[in-house]
């Protein structure tokens, strides 16, 4: 997948409806749903519904197919598992330093911290994170699970 790929599905689950729209249909499993049990799960009105599926299905996240007079939604689940590979794929495996710019220099305290410590995957060393040693500074200690 590619960033424009991944950017164009991810401004579609961007809004409310259609993520629950996307949602419902992946727990529907294969077989999908008609446009009228989304409609009755989501309790918005038809039209409304069928702007967003129409969004849904332009970014590939959702296919429509008749059957005999009613219309099925399916996720498409190639395509949802390429985009949450896509999202985590570089989890972990660091960053290049970049100096500092003059203009850096105002951020506040803390903006050093790598995103892997915050990332629940992720244990690195608080020396990795923080190089000048301020690891109490710049990275917080992950949340205790169930926290």
């Amino acid at each position: 997948m590619n960033t424009d790929t991944a950017s164009a599905c991810l401004a579609e689950l961007g809004n409310p409806r259609r993520l629950e729209a996307f949602r419902l249909a992946v727990r529907a499993g294969p077989d999908g749903l008609t446009v009228g049990e989304i409609q009755r799960h989501l309790d918005i009105p038809k039209s409304t519904l069928s702007h967003h599926c129409l969004h849904l299905c332009s970014a590939g996240l959702l296919t429509q197919r008749r059957v005999g007079r009613t219309i099925r939604c399916v996720a498409n689940f190639d395509l949802a598992r390429e985009l949450a590979g896509f999202l985590v794929e570089e989890c972990c495996r660091g960053v290049e330093m970049v100096e500092r710019s003059a203009a850096d220099e105002g951020e506040e305290a803390g903006d050093d911290c790598c995103a892997a410590a915050l990332a629940a995957c992720c244990e690195p060393a608080a020396e990795a994170c923080c190089p000048d040693g301020a690891a109490a500074d710049c990275c917080p200690e992950p949340a205790a699970a169930g926290a």
